[in-house]
């Protein structure tokens, strides 16, 4: 692949640094969707999930929760504007169930930690 996708993630006060990857995988409300270099531009609403950044062999290589937001894909940019990010190196699951009961974002970390699948929007 030639082409780079470039991945901008944007929430209230925050604007994180822009990465580069071969591929991105973003969790549409609708399902998960996998966005390359060449993908025709495109609105997506995103459900809480896991942003998921894909080496040459579009396999991930940086992994992100995130909350619900807006993706929106063109000319090789995938831009979302969510509520929360956070890299999924950076919690543990005893982290996360210590906050889950008060907060969606994290109790969806703790269901993607213990392989569950819900819909949170």
């Amino acid at each position: 692949m030639a082409n780079k996708v470039k991945l901008m993630m944007e929430m209230p006060g925050m604007v994180m640094p822009q990465m580069e990857a071969e591929g991105v995988i973003i969790p549409a409300v609708a399902g998960d969707v996998t966005i390359l270099s060449e993908r025709a531009p495109s609105v997506f609403a995103l459900d809480y999930g896991m942003v998921q950044l894909l080496d040459a062999n579009l396999k991930p290589f940086a992994k992100y929760y995130i909350s619900a937001g807006v993706a929106d894909v063109a000319q090789g940019v995938v831009k979302l504007m969510i509520g929360q990010a956070l890299k999924s190196d950076n919690i543990s699951k005893e982290e996360a169930m210590a906050k889950a009961d008060s907060d969606v974002f994290y109790q969806m970390i703790v269901d993607k930690l213990n392989n569950k699948t819900a819909k949170y929007c």
